[in-house]
């Protein structure tokens, strides 16, 4: 649920419960188990080199396991939920009790994967064929300045050997190959343990009055425009898998909404659903609640724009920027430039702006603009990830008044 020691303690006691036998679930899914045999132990001992155009660290890595499943964090996670459900369902919320003394809960289960080390069992893996397809655009798009790559790869857990992708070298069709095939395990066998949490709700009488809530902390890239993992402003590191089953609200269930919908829309959208409106959410908050989407799910309305942000690092004062780094590692005065890119997303374009950044004050130059994108995302319905954002056309001079509108969309949403 939380990055693994942040916040300290996982936040104890301040945000669960503690009158009841079932705690912060602590299992350090980095830990190599000592009955694990196999490659892809990933305890740090044989970490590689970083590369020099970007970091590759000791859990950029895969592989697929013929062993128990107990040496797996997401198996321990799905019975350790299971039996939180369990004791939920006889404690607090049993059928046998007056509906006055059933009292409501929050149940938070942090799956680790798809997040790497994808670790998985073979048999997710055998679901896969080693020709599974790979992007359409393997290089990056057309235009883009040097500022919005990341330099990202994996290393194999066999020999060591570190794959780096660059603008102009995208992984070889096996490696990339791989490297989806590992993904899509670890997506498969998420998926089967999630389906397992599920089906204990089910069973102890809970999902008539349970609302369930999915999704993941970011997006992914597999290759796509000669990208991998998150770090970027582009549509497929930001956007993100969000389903929520809401049982007061049964005329919303099995349907899609186009609406745009932002993590900081989860909590007071739970609010209203969860109380049915007879309690407002706490001023200040920024998310706008999507219960009315759940009344009408072809709303669009309810959000007209969705927004992110991704910070770069780099040892250079001018273009090109070509040594990126992650900057939890570079201190905030020791040198580095740092750049904030903030991006906005619209029914038809993506608009992102790069900004001098003061790591210091952690202001942007709102005046100083480094590089800026434009991607055209007209007639897109979320379901082809190669097609679009494949042309940079923020110069094109047709475009000028979106470039306005857009950034001043930005200014207005991210400036102090």
């Amino acid at each position: 649920t939380f990055h693994p020691g942040e916040p300290p303690n996982y936040d104890e006691p301040y945000s669960w419960s503690q009158g009841t036998p079932f705690h912060y679930f602590k299992f350090d899914y980095y830990m190599k188990e000592k009955a694990y045999k196999g490659p892809c132990g990933l305890d740090g001992a044989s970490k590689p080199n970083y590369a020099p155009n970007g970091g590759v660290s000791r859990i950029d890595t895969g592989c697929h396991l013929s062993e128990p499943w107990s040496h797996l964090y997401d198996e321990h996670l799905a019975e350790h939920t299971e039996k939180v459900l369990r004791w939920l369902a006889d404690n607090l919320n049993a059928t046998k009790l007056q509906a006055a003394n059933r009292k409501p809960f929050f149940l938070a289960a942090g799956f680790a994967r798809p997040h790497v080390p994808w670790r998985a069992p073979t048999s997710f893996w055998n679901l896969y064929s080693e020709n599974v397809t790979v992007p359409t655009h393997p290089g990056p798009p057309k235009n883009m300045p040097d500022i919005a790559y990341h330099y990202q790869g994996v290393y194999s857990p066999v020999n060591g050997t570190t794959y780096v992708a660059t603008p102009s070298k995208p992984l070889s069709p096996e490696r990339q190959r791989w490297i989806r095939r590992l993904y899509y395990s670890s997506v498969s066998f998420v998926d089967h343990l999630i389906g397992r949490v599920l089906k204990t709700l089910d069973e102890h009488g809970l999902h008539n009055d349970t609302i369930v809530v999915l999704h993941g902390d970011h997006g992914f890239q597999l290759g796509e425009h000669d990208s991998w993992h998150k770090q970027t402003n582009f549509e497929l590191a930001t956007r993100v898998p969000l389903i929520i089953r809401a049982p007061n609200k049964p005329g919303s269930m099995g349907k899609r909404t186009s609406t745009f919908a932002e993590l900081l829309d989860v909590y007071p959208t739970l609010v209203d659903l969860a109380t049915e409106n007879s309690i407002s959410p706490p001023s200040g908050l920024q998310g706008t609640s999507l219960a009315r989407v759940f009344d009408n799910p072809s709303n669009t309305e309810n959000k007209t724009a969705a927004y992110s942000q991704y910070l770069r690092c780099h040892n250079k004062d001018k273009p090109p920027y070509i040594n990126d780094e992650d900057c939890h590692l570079v201190g905030r005065d020791d040198g580095h430039q740092h750049v904030m890119g903030y991006t906005v997303r619209t029914n038809n374009w993506r608009y992102t702006a790069w900004l001098k950044w003061d790591p210091v004050k952690e202001v942007a130059d709102w005046g100083d603009k480094v590089a800026q994108e434009l991607y055209n995302h007209k007639g897109d319905d979320g379901k082809d990830f190669n097609k679009f954002e494949n042309d940079n056309v923020a110069n094109n001079p047709e475009n000028a008044k979106v470039v306005t509108k857009l950034f001043k969309r930005l200014q207005q949403t991210f400036q102090p």
